[in-house]
């Protein structure tokens, strides 16, 4: 027998938020559904902030913006809780984790395989 996958009929976030804001939930609920959110949300930041490396070259901003808001390109320092730091050419920027954008895996950069074992 083929169960459903309930991926297939998942509510939109307006769906979602129409439910919460318009129930009669407690404020134990409430509660609830705000550390189930807030722990997803780390494990979604610490996954990207895994991803990230040394040297990785990374992109933030807006694309087609001016200002402190363009796009700008360089490479990863230091990630420090929600920030990291990334150098653009000789200046250090500050940047939430929830700009960056990978470019580029460092380890393609150097032209070494991500499998090292494979004779390709």
């Amino acid at each position: 027998m083929v169960r459903p996958n309930p991926m297939d009929s998942r509510p939109s976030l307006g769906d979602l938020e129409g439910l919460i804001l318009y129930s009669d939930l407690r404020d134990e609920d409430l509660e609830y559904l705000q550390a189930v959110l807030g722990r997803r949300l780390q494990e979604v930041r610490k996954a990207r902030a895994a991803r990230l490396r040394f040297g990785m070259r990374v992109g933030f901003g807006v694309r087609g913006a001016r200002g402190k808001r363009a796009w700008r390109e360089g490479k990863f320092l230091v990630f420090a809780r929600s920030r990291v730091r990334i150098d653009c050419d000789g200046v250090v920027w500050n940047v939430p984790l929830s700009m960056v954008e990978i470019l580029e895996d460092a380890s393609r950069e150097q032209g070494r395989s991500r499998n090292p074992g494979s004779d390709s």
